[in-house]
């Protein structure tokens, strides 16, 4: 068996699914995100984080094997992490995951139309300037809007020092920019089903796996490391299976032979 279809099968792999959602649940249990905090007694909430971040890990999956099941699953993940988020003091959440859901539900509809595979073009560069832009803006709004003890608790969960009660250190502002960047890009890029897709979410992954390495968070590195190893193999495979169909359009005019 060549490369390409044994390629396709581990992309397209139960199994692959499975281990995703292991290296999910058995980190979020070893960072007691089940426990209350001031209790450590079970916890609702973070017990429904845990199932939310499990079902993330699912629709990006489901994205990679190009199931449009996968885009309306991440509607509703990214409503629930909205919520949680809000609960637990973020309460600039409500600006960036609207966002996130009104590209799921606009991929899940453009799929439901039907939708191949492509390759970058100016659209693409549109999309990633524009994204990378209201990155920045949001989050430099977002620091405005937080409240102090809210900041600290983004400032520390990053492990960097706060710079004031609603100020942003020049590192901070950059890391946070790009994530959210990042996941702009690529939420988008994925209504039009552009195999660039998985190279933003590669850049989104490393940086968030930069930023684990730094707190000592050996259990999100992990499951950072999962998704960017998920993330490069589904681009090679999208861009193989788009592959035959672009050399059919360069072989397109008319052969005067025949």
């Amino acid at each position: 068996m060549t490369f390409k279809p044994l390629l396709h099968r581990l992309v397209n792999s139960p199994y692959l699914d499975l281990i995703g959602v292991t290296i999910v649940v058995a980190g979020s249990l070893s960072l007691h995100y089940h426990l209350d905090r001031v209790t450590h007694t079970l916890s609702l909430l973070g017990c429904v984080s845990i199932l939310s971040t499990s079902m993330s890990l699912m629709s990006t999956r489901l994205v990679s094997r190009q199931k449009n099941l996968g885009n309306v699953i991440g509607v509703f993940t990214a409503l629930s992490s909205a919520v949680i988020d809000f609960l637990l003091g973020i309460r600039s959440a409500w600006l960036t995951y609207p966002i996130s859901m009104l590209a799921n539900l606009l991929a899940a509809l453009k799929w439901q139309r039907g939708v191949k595979v492509r390759s970058y073009d100016t659209l693409y560069w549109i999309i990633l300037m524009a994204s990378m832009l209201l990155g920045a803006l949001l989050t430099w709004l977002g620091a405005r809007l937080a409240s102090t003890d809210t900041f600290n608790n983004i400032v520390a969960w990053c492990g960097l020092q706060p710079s004031g009660p609603i100020t942003m250190s020049t590192s901070l502002f950059v890391t946070t920019s790009l994530i959210t960047g990042f996941a702009f890009v690529s939420n988008t890029a994925n209504i039009l089903k552009y195999e660039e897709t998985w190279l933003t979410w590669m850049c989104y992954n490393l940086t968030r796996l930069f930023q684990s390495l730094l707190t000592l968070n050996i259990a999100n590195a992990i499951k950072y490391i999962f998704y960017i190893f998920n993330a490069v193999i589904t681009f090679i495979d999208w861009r193989l299976s788009r592959a035959p169909s672009s050399a059919v359009q360069e072989h397109t005019p008319h052969d005067p032979q025949h």
